[in-house]
């Protein structure tokens, strides 16, 4: 029922172009819907050096990404290296149709997408609600930016300020 839901709310927020920040499964859901397809299993099916979730499930996992500049992630959060928090098994394997791949962490998967010719359509594989709670980690940096600049984007959307 999920799957099925979640698939139906990022189509209508695709085709009425809503503002939409997409996180973890989110952006996963948003490739699918696009077309593309995903790792099932990061661990049996893609090879690393780079931790994704940790194995004994009892808190995330943090490493590079690195953010394309010229990108809205880059935008908003500067272009080059982000510490990003991790807690997935599952990653993009092939791109879906009208995405851009805007981050990739250090064993090259996929960490963002955007669709460039939407209001605000930006999937990230990490958790930015989640990054401010991990300043006990000083080599984390703050995902609030991510959340600010959605809101903006929903405001402006909400009072038909955007263009």
């Amino acid at each position: 029922a999920r799957d099925t839901s979640d698939y139906w709310m990022m189509t209508a927020a695709l085709d009425e172009d809503f503002p939409t920040l997409a996180t973890c499964r989110g952006m996963q859901v948003m490739n699918v819907v696009c077309g593309g397809t995903l790792y099932q299993d990061l661990p049996t099916q893609f090879d690393s050096d780079v931790q994704h979730r940790d194995p004994e499930l009892v808190d995330f996992t943090y490493h590079d990404v690195t953010i394309e500049d010229g990108s809205l992630l880059a935008q908003i959060m500067g272009a080059g290296k982000l510490n990003v928090n991790s807690w997935h098994h599952q990653g993009v394997k092939t791109v879906g149709e009208g995405l851009t791949v805007t981050a990739r962490s250090d064993d090259g998967l996929v960490e963002a997408l955007e669709m460039q010719d939407k209001t605000f359509m930006l999937g990230v594989q990490f958790h930015p609600e989640r990054m401010s709670y991990a300043r006990r980690r000083p080599d984390c940096d703050d995902g609030g930016a991510i959340w600010e600049y959605f809101l903006k984007q929903c405001r402006e959307v909400a009072h038909g300020e955007h263009e």
